[in-house]
């Protein structure tokens, strides 16, 4: 089935795409920065600390970061 939308419904249904792609980034980044805050790492030099967010924390790098790959923060360093 094909529908015809107008450039205005078009445009309209793009916007509406990227007001939920940034509301669902920045939610996952809550929940990032919560979990990399929180939790406690169990192996590597960081064993049985909170690593903490370079956002919340003001953390130099993500290094040990229990959700460095899931997370959508651009800026990401690590120390190596």
């Amino acid at each position: 089935m094909m529908y015809i939308l107008t450039q205005e419904e078009f445009d309209a249904l793009q916007e509406k795409s990227r007001r939920i792609t940034k509301d669902a980034q920045e939610v996952i980044q809550q929940l990032c920065s919560r979990i990399a805050d929180n939790e406690v790492s169990t192996s590597g030099w960081a064993k049985g600390y909170s690593w903490g967010c370079v956002i919340t924390k003001n953390n130099e790098y993500c290094d040990e970061c229990p959700v460095q790959d899931l997370c959508p923060h651009e800026d990401k360093e690590w120390s190596q």
